[in-house]
This record gives C-alpha cells, sequence and structure tokens, in this order.
C-alpha cells in the first residue's frame, strides 16, 4: 500500500511525497529556462552600462532579478500549498526558505555556466530538459537514495536536486530535517563555486563582443 511508502511521513499520504518532488523539479527547470533566456535568447550586444561593471558586478545584475523572483515563486508556492490546497506544514518556514534560496542560488548558477558554454539557446534547452528527468529520479523524489546501489548514489550526489527534495519534504511535513544545515550548506558552496566560473565566463563572453565591435 502506498499509505507506508515514506518512512518519517505523519501524513501516511504518498500524494504529498510525489508532488511535492514535482513540485521542486517544476521549480528547477523553471529556473533554468529562465537563467538561459536571459543569456542567449536574441543576444544583440551589451549596453554601455554594463561595460562600466566589473566582471563580478555585472553578472551579479544579470543574474539578481532571477535569483529574487525564484525565491518569491518558491515562497508562493509554499503558500498555496498551505492554504488552498490544504498540505500539512510544520513551522519550519525559515529552514523551508533557506534551503529554497541556496537551491535556487545553485542552480540559477549552474545554469549560468552552461549558458555561457553553448551557442544557442536551442541546445542550452536540450541539455536542461535531458537533465531534468534523471535528476528526478536520482534525487529520492521517486525511490529513497539510501535504497540504491553504491554508485548511483555517488552519481546522485552530483545533482542539486537531491540537497533539496528529501530535506525540503521532510521540513514540509514533519517540521524538522536532520540534513538541514549540511544540505544548505552543500547547495551554497556547489552555488559559490558555479557563481565564480559563471561570471568568469560571462566576462570572457563580454571581451569577445566587444572585441568584435
Amino acid at each position: 500500500s502506498f499509505s507506508y511508502r515514506v518512512l518519517g511521513n505523519q501524513t501516511r499520504n504518498y500524494m504529498y511525497y510525489l508532488v511535492l518532488g514535482l513540485f521542486l523539479a517544476a521549480f528547477q527547470q523553471g529556473l533554468f529556462i529562465g537563467i538561459g533566456a536571459s543569456f542567449l535568447y536574441k543576444f544583440q550586444g551589451i549596453a554601455a552600462k554594463e561595460l562600466e561593471l566589473n566582471w563580478l558586478m555585472r553578472y551579479v545584475a544579470k543574474i539578481s532579478p532571477y535569483l529574487i523572483l525564484g525565491i518569491c515563486g518558491y515562497g508562493l508556492a509554499i503558500f498555496l500549498s498551505y492554504f488552498v490546497f490544504h498540505f500539512p506544514f510544520n513551522n519550519a518556514l525559515y529552514e523551508m526558505l533557506t534551503l529554497g534560496a541556496a537551491f535556487a542560488f545553485a542552480i540559477i548558477n549552474i545554469g549560468g555556466v552552461i549558458a555561457n558554454l553553448v551557442r544557442n539557446e536551442l541546445t542550452y534547452n536540450r541539455i536542461c530538459i535531458a537533465y531534468v528527468v534523471p535528476a528526478f529520479i536520482l534525487s529520492s523524489c521517486t525511490w529513497p537514495v539510501e535504497g540504491m546501489v553504491k554508485p548511483i548514489q555517488k552519481l546522485s550526489s552530483l545533482s542539486p536536486l537531491t540537497y533539496m527534495a528529501t530535506t525540503f519534504r521532510e521540513l514540509f511535513l514533519n517540521g524538522h530535517s536532520s540534513h538541514w544545515q549540511q544540505n544548505t550548506f552543500m547547495l551554497c558552496f556547489i552555488g559559490l563555486v558555479a557563481f565564480f566560473f559563471a561570471a568568469y565566463l560571462y566576462n570572457h563572453r563580454i571581451k569577445m563582443i566587444v572585441a568584435q565591435i
């Protein structure tokens, strides 16, 4: 019976387990598509004001609207889940928002890396679509990571969604997670590494464009 499928799910309802995983997968894909479009959609050049910024601030200005809107969208989804769809909520709002912000930061910067490595938006979207299903399957959204063989567990650890899914679900349904601090830190670390790499790639791309003018 699906009623007893998830350990620690006090509601004993599989819908809460699966739907929250699907929400995170959709949230992730939305962030990817948005940040990819900002770098690749009908690129017409660079504004003079953008050239006045240093390479880090130029990249920060590029991604900030998507990070802010992503966090707001995440918060809105939590609000609707509780007040409209009546999902159980166990007052772990600070932990959930912190985790969500770290996840959005990681995904947006990974998207920034990919977008600055490919030549067009079509290639970028193909990469994102090819990633989303394996990431969903390996993240414990459909099967617990602990039940996977060791090589697959190692593979799942490469996806930010793995650090987000179980922790988010535990916070939402149980109100606590022993992995919250560790996984939030991992998402921030992944995001920071990708941030500097993406900023460097974007700066290199801008230099190439300016040299062609």
